[in-house]
């Protein structure tokens, strides 16, 4: 800071911050020229203003400080959207679950093994059919089961964003899968 402050007697001196992801960048300015003993009244004020926007919003927890965490705050904003779709007790245990297999991942239709449960998800003809037995009570109410939470929690964001929008928009069909001619 001492040759900044030293520069900034005879030159004009600028600044670039690019730190945008939460728009940090206009209050970390005005943090500069606190410390260079230049901020105006007008730029006090803004940081007042900007401080008191984020003052709830963003805290420390919820900013990513490195890769895995930011990758676990994309699954946690999936899990936000799938949270209008299954209970939060639920939705807990499909956090936990981790034996997913994968069969299609397609653009017309999902096909995954869940834990040993079969889940078949037509993109098309929009439906969903699973084989749980939790899945036969929550269907009614056009809820997911665990099993259904956990798919969604391990797809490619785009695919899960897709698939719950999807629904969300559209009518879509929610069906026992028993295996035997259930998908046509």
């Amino acid at each position: 800071m001492p040759k900044l402050k030293e520069m900034a007697q005879t030159a004009d001196v600028y600044g670039y911050f690019n730190n945008h992801y939460h728009g940090y960048a206009p209050e970390n300015c005005v943090d500069v020229l606190e410390m260079l003993g230049m901020t105006t009244p007008e730029q006090k004020e803004t940081r007042q203003r900007i401080s008191g926007y984020w003052k709830g919003k963003v805290t420390t927890k919820s900013i990513p400080r490195t890769l895995s965490d930011f990758l676990e705050q994309e699954k946690e904003d999936i899990a936000t959207l799938l949270s209008g779709y299954i209970e939060a007790s639920r939705l807990e245990n499909a956090k936990e679950i981790k034996d997913i297999e994968m069969i299609e991942l397609g653009t017309d239709k999902i096909v995954a093994d869940v834990r040993g449960y079969s889940v078949y998800i037509d993109l098309e003809k929009k439906f969903i059919l699973d084989d749980c037995g939790d899945w036969r009570r929550t269907a009614r109410e056009r809820r997911f089961c665990k099993h259904i939470g956990a798919l969604m929690l391990a797809l490619p964001e785009d695919a899960a964003r897709g698939v719950l929008e999807g629904i969300k928009k559209q009518q879509w069909e929610f069906s026992q899968y028993t295996g035997r001619g259930d998908v046509k």
